[in-house]
């Protein structure tokens, strides 16, 4: 019996996403997850469930995408450095605390936004 390829993937096809996933930690080490977010809009503010004290992230498909962190839910108060590239291998692993203007680390963040990546 023959299948149609096409046919058999239409269904998987609408949950492919293109973006930035961020996985989010309560914890310093990565090891206790509090959420995630699929962020596939450039520019556009999204706010977590929840405040993330660290993060992982994946996806990015360009040397010219970041991610840009913000300490409110509004993504008015910006985390005055970025996260990127992210498709770039070394940058895995767990991200954080988080840099403050005139120097010092806080935590946690609570929206991000994507900046020149492919959606």
């Amino acid at each position: 019996m023959m299948f149609n390829k096409a046919l058999l993937l239409a269904p998987f096809a609408s949950l492919v996403s293109a973006g930035v996933f961020i996985a989010g930690f309560s914890d310093n080490t990565c090891n206790s997850g509090v959420g995630g977010t699929l962020i596939s809009t450039n520019g556009g503010c999204h706010i977590f469930n929840t405040p993330y004290n660290r993060i992982q992230v994946a996806g990015g498909g360009s040397d010219s995408c970041f991610v840009e962190l913000f300490y409110n839910r509004d993504c008015t108060n910006f985390v005055p450095s970025r996260v990127g590239p992210v498709n770039n291998p070394n940058l895995g692993g767990c991200i954080g605390p988080f840099p403050v203007a005139g120097g010092g680390f806080s935590s946690p963040v609570r929206s991000a936004r994507i900046i020149n990546c492919p959606t």
